[in-house]
């Protein structure tokens, strides 16, 4: 689930005060405890409020103080989205799906490697693309004076976790509540949790730990070489001329032995130099077929020369370059609502 935090816009749609929750009565016929201040729902009838779409479940009292954003509308709340890194689908005892705050036990799940996000396999294409984002580096900032803000987490909290706001115990067994930062690892109740601080530290890491300012977003779709700077060319230049070098050199000794009546070493063979050579060409042919195409995400991404790069096909249309950048920033909405421009130089766009 989502909660407030500086990820989250609220203006990206139109949402009520109800964070998108469409709350109906609801009476219990088990104990039932609060997703949002942990205590029990006492009462014998119409005991609290449940949604009717993601199962949260509060008091009647804490209806206008919720923070969790419903898992129908979270989707289309993020203002930079990070796709997460599933793990194998596994049963995962003793935690709850941040999509519909069920229990994982009895059901195949799967959790990020990154953020310990839980979801079943069957919510999976509800989760919310709210990964830790590790890398936020901007050439034009000043790294110093940069603030990194909290990246809170809902639920699934550790054993023993205590508020850092009111120093009560705020994990529980018993439903899907709790808020932590995936950075520094605080935790608070969600009632507490508009009383922390924006800014985090980092925890007890931070002396070893670099920050998300400082690091680049790795560019996957380039060879290693041309990312450390390497010259393959020339690398490759230097040794076939050595290869050809010592293959001058043996053929040259095993014809003098082969004189002595030695022949132990041997040449090696031509056919095999040659059978290369049809893969280097097709590997030539492909890399000619495609190109890198830089995405720039707005007005605001080409001034500070902020973008990604995308491997496209030379005959590539422009539906298939706009949705191929839409996959690159993790974009999962009517590709109709999108257009993609050409910027040949500054202050000058032309649209496709």
């Amino acid at each position: 689930m989502t909660a407030e935090g500086h990820n989250v816009d609220a203006n990206l749609m139109a949402i009520g005060r109800d964070h998108g929750h469409y709350f109906v009565k609801k009476t219990f016929g088990k104990p039932t405890y609060c997703h949002h201040c942990c205590d029990k729902i006492w009462g014998m009838l119409s005991q609290g409020f449940a949604c009717e779409v993601c199962n949260f479940v509060c008091h009647d009292k804490c209806l206008r103080t919720v923070v969790s954003y419903c898992s129908g509308v979270a989707l289309q709340l993020i203002k930079n989205p990070v796709a997460h890194t599933w793990s194998t689908p596994q049963h995962i005892k003793r935690k709850f799906c941040c999509v519909c705050r069920k229990r994982t036990d009895d059901v195949t799940s799967v959790e990020c490697e990154v953020c310990e996000y839980y979801v079943h396999v069957d919510c999976q294409d509800l989760a919310v693309s709210d990964c830790r984002e590790a890398a936020t580096f901007v050439p034009s900032l000043d790294t110093v004076s940069a603030k990194q803000y909290h990246h809170f987490r809902e639920g699934n909290l550790p054993r023993d976790s205590r508020c850092i706001d009111c120093k009560k115990t705020c994990n529980s067994f018993e439903c899907f509540t709790g808020m932590r930062c995936e950075w520094c690892g605080v935790t608070a109740h969600a009632v507490c949790y508009r009383r922390v601080k924006k800014d985090c530290d980092l925890g007890v890491l931070r002396k070893i730990m670099l920050p998300p300012n400082a690091i680049t977003i790795p560019r996957t779709e380039l060879p290693m070489e041309q990312l450390l700077n390497i010259q393959v060319g020339e690398r490759n230049e230097n040794k076939k001329e050595k290869e050809d070098r010592e293959r001058g050199e043996g053929g040259g000794g095993s014809k003098e032995k082969g004189e002595k009546g030695d022949g132990s070493r041997k040449v090696s063979s031509p056919s095999r130099l040659n059978a290369e050579e049809p893969s280097t060409a097709t590997e030539e042919k492909e890399r000619d077929d495609y190109e890198i195409l830089r995405i720039y995400d707005g007005n605001n991404s080409l001034r500070n020369n902020i973008f990604r790069t995308a491997s496209v096909p030379k005959t590539a249309t422009v539906e298939q370059i706009r949705d191929i950048a839409m996959r690159r920033f993790h974009i999962s909405d009517n590709p109709e609502n999108y257009y993609v421009t050409q910027t040949p130089f500054e202050g000058l766009d032309i649209i496709l």
